[in-house]
């Protein structure tokens, strides 16, 4: 019991991180502010005494019977934790019930029920495998108990893990991963034959003491990709592919080289023509039974990750390497053939880790600062200078039109994205403005719950804007921004400019991870499926087309170009209603 009280705070960090405050009458926010100073101030005696009145009196709001459980655990009263566990899971949405119902297993196991606790954990893991991972390490599930009861061991795919031998962790690995992928996902078979897949799960399972650990990497890769909504993050431990030292964009007219390392400077601009052996029209096909993807566009968004991965290239003939890869490319005209080094994990680590560091997910969307680019730093258009901050806004006066790109739908340390937004609608309204551009290309990342910010902005703004909002999008809009995107179609008449979609306007989605426990391999298996627009499951569509349909070209990067902006600012400069002078 004596670690108890700090484990079960740590799990508290997100909980309830959308916790409404209680607008009933007999609602005390006096009584709730002292209850809050008490908890943070780590005053649990206090605290649990001041939630459980407050949740008494207020007996549907589950946040308050898991603030009470949580300030019990604080003071070890186990039991009357678990009443409060129970009245929260019993009081709470899908959204807010994962670590409450994690804390009433735990106390089920306390108070010896291993019964109700593991049945409990089953329904858990039925919609949520982030805490799997965290339930491995739990003191109260390492006795005989729990250890030696099938039914317990069967949630983690028939034996628990621990010490094993290497063909049986990735065996492991392989069937836990197979075993939550049917359990959990929203609608694994919608996307990929039942049949095909369980083969292709079998034959896996039969070749891996054959395999090396990168051809397991790469074959686990293969199975995850035949789903198209499933995503498997690339290894950052032992595990780690080696990765050439350029960063490769798929431009309007081929694959190119636009950045690299300062060795390598004499690549930058180049197009690719081959990667070793074969052409790169080969190596896209290939491509694709590695990588997720929804449509095209996401597509031609993730298929330069595989190009750049020696390992991968060998799975397909390309390379015989992983240290030392061949290309043919183009430059001005010319064709020569290069050898490049690759570089470990580790080693770019040790030598870009501080910016390396800074990109979410290695979710590349310029490249390093340190790399040598194609692009000249004094022609950096507006939408790649801040490519990783949640949010900005720019006004231009000489056209009166706001520019807002959204990168992370969410708030910043700075400040709230609900006074972001409402901010920036007075503005707008205030300015008169002629227009506002609202920029989802790289939107993908953040929360469904912190569009609603930004369509209530949008929605205001529209009275006066109706018709004169334009909006950005491209092949890394998807999931939040595919959301946030459908929904601004249907409720705001929209002008969209820039290429399609990277996502479909229903989709299967969620921030549920499952770690593997031999190889810490991380794969998102999506629970939810989301539904955006008024046409909701009647829309069939791949993707979200655009009206001001414009790509990127190379020569556009080079120069700093934004042919989506520009396109826009030119038919501003038209009736915006009718596109006529």
């Amino acid at each position: 019991m004596k670690n108890l009280t700090l484990v079960f705070l740590l799990i508290l960090g997100s909980s309830f991180a959308y916790g409404q405050v209680s607008r009933l009458d007999n609602f005390d926010p006096h009584k709730s502010a002292k209850a809050s100073r008490a908890f943070r101030a780590k005053q649990f005696e206090k605290a649990a005494q001041l939630y459980y009145e407050i949740a008494s009196a207020n007996p549907e709001r589950g946040f308050y019977w898991y603030r009470a459980a949580m300030s019990y655990i604080g003071i070890k009263d186990v039991q009357k934790a678990h009443e409060c566990f129970k009245k929260c899971v019993k009081t709470s949405g899908y959204s807010f019930m994962v670590n409450p119902m994690l804390g009433l297993a735990r106390t089920y196991a306390m108070l010896n029920q291993p019964k109700k606790a593991v049945e409990t954990l089953k329904e858990l893991f039925s919609y949520d495998v982030n805490r799997m991972g965290m339930v491995y390490k739990l003191p109260e599930f390492q006795t005989e108990a729990y250890q030696k009861n099938p039914e317990f061991l069967a949630l983690f795919g028939g034996k628990f893990p621990g010490k094993q031998s290497r063909v049986a962790g990735w065996r492991f690995d392989l069937n836990l991963l197979a075993k939550k992928m049917r359990e959990v996902h929203y609608n694994l078979f919608a996307e990929v034959d039942k049949t095909t897949w369980t083969n292709a799960v079998k034959a896996l399972d039969q070749k891996i003491p054959q395999l090396k650990d990168y051809e397991i990497v790469a074959e686990l890769m293969k199975l995850v990709a035949l789903d198209r909504s499933t995503q498997m993050y690339t290894p950052t431990n032992q595990y780690a592919m080696h990765r050439l030292p350029v960063n490769i964009y798929w431009f309007d007219d081929g694959v190119f080289i636009r950045a690299t390392t300062p060795e390598n400077k004499a690549l930058v601009g180049a197009k690719i023509l081959k990667i070793g052996n074969q052409s790169i029209e080969q190596l896209l096909k290939a491509a694709r039974k590695y990588i997720t993807y929804e449509n095209e566009m996401s597509f031609k968004a993730r298929a330069p990750r595989f190009l750049q991965t020696p390992e991968l290239l060998m799975m397909e003939n390309a390379t015989n390497s992983v240290e030392k890869v061949k290309m043919t490319v183009e430059t001005n005209g010319k064709k020569k053939v290069v050898t490049v080094k690759a570089m470990t994990f580790a080693e770019l680590l040790q030598k870009y880790g501080a910016e390396v560091s800074k990109i979410p997910n290695f979710d590349e969307r310029v490249p390093m600062k340190s790399w040598v680019s194609m692009q000249a730093s004094n022609k950096t258009p507006l939408y790649l200078e801040n490519p990783y901050e949640n949010y900005h806004s720019k006004y231009f006066p000489e056209q009166n039109v706001y520019y807002t790109q959204f990168n992370f739908s969410g708030s910043k340390k700075s400040g709230s994205i609900i006074n972001f937004c409402n901010g920036l609608t007075e503005k707008v309204n205030k300015k008169g403005a002629k227009a506002w551009i609202i920029d989802l290309r790289f939107l993908h990342r953040g929360s469904v719950y912190s569009n609603r910010a930004i369509m209530e902005a949008l929605v205001k703004a529209n009275t006066n804007l109706r018709g004169k909002i334009f909006g950005i999008i491209g092949r890394e809009t998807y999931q939040v921004g595919q959301h946030l995107a459908q929904d601004m179609e249907y409720r705001c008449p929209m002008v969209w400019a820039g290429e399609a979609t990277g996502g479909r306007p229903n989709f299967a989605y969620d921030n549920n991870v499952l770690t593997l426990p031999y190889s810490s391999i991380k794969v998102n298996i999506p629970h939810n499926y989301v539904q955006g627009g008024p046409s909701r499951n009647l829309d069939k569509r791949q993707y979200l087309g655009t009206y001001l349909g414009v790509g990127l070209t190379s020569q556009d990067y080079k120069e700093g170009f934004d042919p989506a902006l520009e396109a826009i600012f030119k038919y501003i400069k038209t009736d915006p209603r009718r596109g006529k002078k």
